[in-house]
Order: structure tokens, then C-alpha cells, then sequence
């Protein structure tokens, strides 16, 4: 009309929107003018006009502050900049995109007026700890770090799972792989679940994301392994597991970006490391099969050094002490412990990684960045209780007493294998310098062993242990017997021709029938074995055992038919041993219960025939035994398709057998002093 002719329609016109999409663009709209509304609100004041403080939202009432609970500081003089409120938009924006929900804990744009944020409300390690907050800068995270932490919070599971996924690491993995203290965790995650859906989630250090995530995938990990089907019920099917784990590993390396660790190092980063690399794939992890786990392990070392955690010994003043957000600023105890408890573990690994180079003649594996024991000067971790370190609602740790050895702490584990560890790699060093080992040095050492090995089953005896408890304490009382073993390896050899060196005989048996009858009691307690974090050792140890009872079995025909019997019972422990449930974890399987089933039944059936009569028959048989195959094991949850790469892995991988030719043997037994140096038999003995 009034010669405005009304546009025609034509085909490629969108048909007329329906009552349903419009209502529903209508109600996104409208959602997205509350949302911007509420958080610049949010943003723009924190106070009431008078200066007093507007009453709480019901998620406020925290015992932990966080920079939306409560937390005053002093009124800015002028009002937020146009800019300021621009960028809140945007990131309101931002949370909308992402799903963003309003709950009950979110303030409403009826509250009072608030004041801006800035950098002057994040939490300051003086008045609050533990703090999952960003403490080192004086202002916001840049919009990309901003970004990345949404990102990286979108992966993570609910909280609920997340408090399911870190039960089970504290009570599975975390308890030998000690990195974490459970109270100061449960505090932060208390924190964490009041701003994980608010704005200020921005606040949230990455580096403490990084920690939760390593954790997350560590305990992700063990039940797609061990099929724990209560937790898993819990959490969802296997698909979904694996689906949450591919999500965390992105957000771990987008975690790990945000917190600039580069340039900002931090011991959480420390910790998410040593958890991400020393759970139950230690086997694999020291074999350096991993170029990724080798990288973490050489920054995990470059980062212990540079925060200084190395050299905290009792010189160092406690104003002294480094300072870090993962350490309270008035408990030195507690940085002081975690300091040699962090460090130590490395040097674990170091004096593992290097008795296993040690025990490969001529490896060719030799790492470039290590943390050797004459570079830590920080004492070697206490059996501190956790809660001597830090307790809820205690600003000043009084000073107190490590426990006695016979009290199981939290750290007890990790300074057994710490033990376990150092006499490993001394034992290894005197092996390869026979020069070095008189039966003086043995005795000294074997007294050691033996006290170590004595505090541990006191353990036992003091406490009623879990089941998980129960098989750590076996596993080390069969580090500590094998440490013995290897020990009087030499001389066990020389015993059957040298009636001189019957004391190393008789300890050697000893420690082989001792690791022997403590794996089948714990198996036979428990009807099966399943920790994959130590099925390796766990078999690995008793293979060895087995291989000296059949060379005991040989040389000395009075007592074969004994031998027959213990080697029966022990068949038996690797027939019933449960195989893991992903296909990625039955390699170490293979080579520690596969190849163990293997040589057990053959050496049986060898002793029950005609059996090899001196030294370098034993060794050839055990040559043509270990050229053997073995058969996969039975059908599981996942496909075996694979299986077929490693079904050929030797046991020499694992133990090291006979390195070198058998030239220089004296035959019928007649065995010089010489002659078992130049046999490599000690590397059967290797294994934690």
C-alpha cells in the first residue's frame, strides 16, 4: 500500500518458523539476557551500597573460601570500565555455549548490587590452604587461558564420578604410589565443586586441574584393566570409560599448557607426573618403552630440581623452605616430608632404572637425565601419619615424632620399596665386580636385608590389612627375599662343590621357598591375583625362586623329590592366576605368569625324568626352554588379535637369562671360584 508493493515470495524462502521453534528461540534468548545479567551483576559489585556485606547464596557457608564465598577486600575506588563489562559478557557467552545452567547456587540478578572482580579476590596463600586458586598473579587469566580452563572443565566427569575415580585411586593405586594426602584432596575438591559451574572457575589454578586429571586416568585406567565391575557399574560401561579416558588425556595436555609450567613451575605438576607415570605400568615405564613416559620422567626430574625439593636437608631454616601453592606457609613438617617423599621417589626410580642397566651387560639404554642419590640431599621420608603433616581446622602443626617402624602409615609402602630399591642397585654393582663381594660384605648386607624384611612383616602383626595391603606387604617381603636371594647368588653356585660357602646355600633356599609359600598363602587367601601393578614383580620373583629350587633339584638328587613337591604347588599358582582384562596389559602378563607356567612344568617334568646333571647342561636345558612358546591366555572381554606381537617375548627380557656363551665351564660340578662369574646366572635373580 502507498505504492509499497508487498514483497512476493519465491521457493527459496524458508518455510514460516512453527510455534515450537520460535518458542524455543524465545526461551534461549531469554536465557541468554539472564545469564549476562546475572554475571555482569555478579562482577560489577560485591558489597551493598553502605559498605556492608549482602547475605550469602546457600553454597557461600564454606568452610574453604573461594573468591565468591565470602572473601572481602577493600571497596574500589572508581566502577568497573566499559571494557571490564564487555569481556564478562563475552564469557557469559562463552559458559552458554557450553551448557551453561543456572542452579540454585548461582547468584540471582535479584541480589544486591556486587562489586568488580579483580586480581585483589584471589584467595592469598596467608589466608586460606589448601587453595586450588591462582595465587601468583595480581590479575585475570588472559581470555585464551580463560578459555582453555572451560575447555578442560567440560571434560571432566561429574562430581559424583569424580569422587568415585578418586576413591578408588586412594584405595588401589595410591597406596604404594603415595603423591597425594587425602584430606588436603578432599578439601580442595570441595572447593572446586562450588565454582566448577560458576565464573569463577577461571580462578582455578591449571596446574591443580592437571592434578585431579592424573589422577582421574590413573584410576580410569586400573578398572579397564582389573574389571572392577562394582566401581564400573557406577561409573559406566567399559565404552564409556574409555571414552571419558581419551577426553581427560586432551584436557591433561591442555592442562598442562594453561599452567605455563614452563615458566611457572609448580608441585602439582610434580605430583600429576609421578602419578601419571608410576602406577602399575612400572615394568613397562622403566623399560623406557614409552617415549612420552620418558619425557615426564626427565621433567619430572628437571622440575624437582629447579623447585629446590632436593636439597632440603636440616640446614635449610624453615623461612627457608620453598615456597609453592601445594604447600601450606606455616607447616614446614609438611614441606619438608612431601619434599623427601616427592625427590625420593625419583630416586627410586633412578636406582631402579639403573640395577636394570647394570643387570643388562653392555645395555645400551644408559639414561642422559638422572636423579642420583649423590644429588639429593634431602633425608629420606619419615613414617610420618598423614594427618601429623595436616589437619583440618590446625593453623600450626605442633613438632612431632615419626612413628615407630611397626605402625602402618601412609607412607609405609614407599619406604619399604625405597629399601627394596637401594639394595637392588648395591647388589647389582657388587655382582658385576666380583672383586668386590667377600663373604664379610654378603653377611653385612644379608643383616640388613633381614632387618628391613623384619619391620615390614611387623606390619602384619601389628594390623589387621586390607586385601590390597595384604598383597604389598607379600610383594615386598618378596623384594626384600630376592634381594637376599641375588645376594648369595655367587656363592649358592660355589656351595655345591665348596662346602665353605653352605651359609649362602642355606640363605638362598630359604629366601627362594620364602617368596614361594608367602605368594601362595596370599593367593590362596584371596582366590585370585589381580593387581596389575604388581603381577610383574609378583611372578617375576617367583619364577626366579623356582629356577634355583630345579638348580637345587639337579645337583642335589637326595633332595628331588622335595623339589618336585614345592615345584607342583607352585604350578598350581600361575594354572589359577587370572589374566588382566586389556589386551595392552597381558604382555608383562605373558612374560611374568605365561613364561612362569611354561618353565615351571617343564623343569617339573625335567626332575621327574632325566635331569640335566651339571651346571652347563642346566644351562643349555634352560636355553632350549626358554626358545619355547606359550600358549595366550584364555579368551577375555577384549580380542586377543594382538596377542600374537608378543607371544614370542623370551623370559630373558624379563630375567636376563645368560647373556654370555657357556665356554669356560668345568664339567661334573667342579666349579672354581671363576667359573660363576663368568656365567651370567645372577641376572636370573633380577626383578624388584
Amino acid at each position: 500500500m502507498d505504492g509499497h508493493a508487498p514483497t512476493t515470495s519465491t521457493n527459496s524462502q524458508s518455510a514460516p518458523a512453527t510455534s515450537y521453534e520460535v518458542d524455543a528461540l524465545k526461551q534461549r534468548m531469554e536465557q541468554l539476557e539472564r545469564h549476562i545479567v546475572r554475571l555482569v551483576d555478579i562482577v560489577d559489585t560485591a558489597h551493598t551500597s553502605n559498605g556492608s556485606t549482602h547475605k550469602s547464596s546457600p553454597r557461600s557457608h564454606s568452610a574453604y573460601p573461594t573468591p565468591y564465598s565470602g572473601h572481602t577486600a577493600p571497596t574500589p575506588s572508581a566502577g568497573p570500565s566499559k571494557s571490564t563489562t564487555i569481556d564478562k559478557a563475552f564469557l557469559a557467552l562463552d559458559d552458554l555455549s557450553r551448557g551453561y545452567v543456572d542452579t540454585p547456587n548461582s547468584a540471582s540478578r535479584e541480589e544486591p548490587a556486587k562489586r568488580p572482580l579483580t586480581g585483589s579476590d584471589i584467595p592469598r596463600p596467608v589466608d586460606i590452604w589448601p587453595s586450588i586458586f591462582t595465587v601468583n598473579d595480581s590479575q585475570l587469566p588472559d581470555p585464551k587461558t580463560s578459555r582453555l580452563i572451560y575447555d578442560i572443565a567440560a571434560a571432566l566427569p561429574n562430581d559424583q564420578t569424580v569422587t568415585i575415580l578418586i576413591d578408588h585411586h586412594l584405595s588401589n593405586d595410591g597406596i604404594f604410589w603415595h603423591f597425594i594426602q587425602e584430606n588436603v584432596l578432599k578439601a580442595e575438591l570441595l572447593q572446586f565443586s562450588q565454582v566448577r559451574y560458576g565464573p569463577s572457575l577461571i580462578l582455578v589454578d591449571p596446574a591443580w586441574l592437571t592434578l585431579l586429571i592424573a589422577i582421574l586416568r590413573v584410576s580410569i585406567q586400573s578398572l579397564l584393566s582389573e574389571g572392577d565391575l562394582a566401581v564400573i557399574l557406577l561409573v559406566g560401561d567399559k565404552v564409556t570409560l574409555e571414552s571419558m579416558d581419551a577426553m581427560l588425556a586432551d584436557a591433561f595436555e591442555s592442562a598442562m599448557h594453561a599452567s605455563k609450567f614452563l615458566h611457572k613451575p609448580q608441585v602439582r605438576i610434580l605430583q600429576a607426573l609421578l602419578i601419571s607415570m608410576s602406577p602399575q605400568q612400572l615394568g613397562c615405564f622403566l623399560d623406557c618403552k614409552t617415549e612420552r613416559g620418558v619425557l615426564w620422567h626427565d621433567v619430572a626430574i628437571s622440575l624437582c630440581t629447579h623447585l629446590g625439593l632436593a636439597h632440603i636437608d636440616d640446614s635449610v631454616a624453615d623461612n627457608d623452605l620453598p615456597q609453592d601453592p601445594a604447600f601450606p606457609p606455616s607447616a614446614p613438617l609438611y614441606t619438608r616430608e612431601w619434599s623427601a617423599r616427592f625427590s625420593h621417589s625419583l630416586l627410586f626410580m633412578d636406582e631402579v632404572i639403573a640395577a636394570i642397566e647394570t643387570d643388562r651387560r653392555g645395555s645400551s639404554s644408559t639414561r642422559a637425565i638422572r636423579l642420583s642419590a649423590e644429588h639429593v640431599s634431602t633425608p629420606s621420608p619419615r613414617n610420618f601419619r598423614d594427618e601429623d603433616l595436616w589437619r583440618e581446622g590446625v593453623d600450626v602443626i605442633p613438632r612431632v615424632e615419626p612413628c615407630p617402624s611397626f605402625v602402618l602409615t601412609e607412607t609405609s609402602w614407599q619406604i619399604h620399596g625405597l629399601r627394596a630399591a637401594y639394595f637392588w642397585k648395591i647388589i647389582s654393582g657388587l655382582i658385576r665386580d666380583p672383586s668386590t663381594m667377600t663373604p664379610e660384605i654378603i653377611r653385612s648386607i644379608d643383616s640388613e636385608i633381614r632387618l628391613g624384611d623384619y619391620e615390614l612383616l611387623s606390619l602384619r602383626n601389628s594390623h589387621q590389612l586390607n586385601r590390597v595391603q595384604d598383597i604389598l606387604l607379600e610383594s615386598f617381603h618378596g623384594s626384600y627375599q630376592q634381594r637376599c636371594l641375588r645376594l648369595h647368588r655367587r656363592y649358592f653356585l660355589q656351595s655345591y662343590s665348596d662346602s665353605a660357602y653352605d651359609f649362602s646355600q642355606s640363605a638362598a633356599l630359604s629366601a627362594a621357598r620364602s617368596i614361594i609359600k608367602g605368594h601362595k598363602d596370599v593367593v590362596r587367601k584371596y582366590d585370585t591375583f589381580s593387581p596389575r601393578f604388581l603381577t610383574l614383580v609378583f611372578f617375576s620373583h617367583h619364577i626366579s625362586a623356582t629356577v634355583l629350587l630345579f638348580i637345587h633339584g639337579c645337583l642335589r638328587p637326595s633332595d628331588r623329590h622335595g623339589v618336585q613337591g614345592e615345584l607342583q604347588s607352585s604350578l598350581s599358582l600361575f594354572v589359577d592366576a587370572k589374566p588382566p582384562n586389556s589386551v595392552k596389559d597381558r604382555q608383562a602378563w605373558t612374560l611374568s605368569v605365561g613364561r612362569g607356567k611354561l618353565f615351571v612344568e617343564a623343569m617339573l617334568q625335567a626332575l621327574t625324568g632325566h635331569p640335566p646333571a651339571d651346571l652347563p647342561s642346566i644351562e643349555n636345558y634352560l636355553l632350549e626352554l626358554n626358545n619355547r612358546c606359550v600358549e595366550p591366555p584364555p579368551a577375555n572381554v577384549d580380542s586377543v588379535a594382538d596377542y600374537d606381537d608378543f607371544q614370542q617375548v623370551p623370559l630373558s627380557s624379563l630375567l636376563g637369562l645368560f647373556d654370555h656363551s657357556t665356554s669356560g665351564y668345568v664339567q661334573n660340578g667342579d666349579v672354581s671360584e671363576q667359573n660363576p662369574a663368568q656365567l651370567d646366572w645372577d641376572s636370573m635373580f633380577m626383578g624388584f
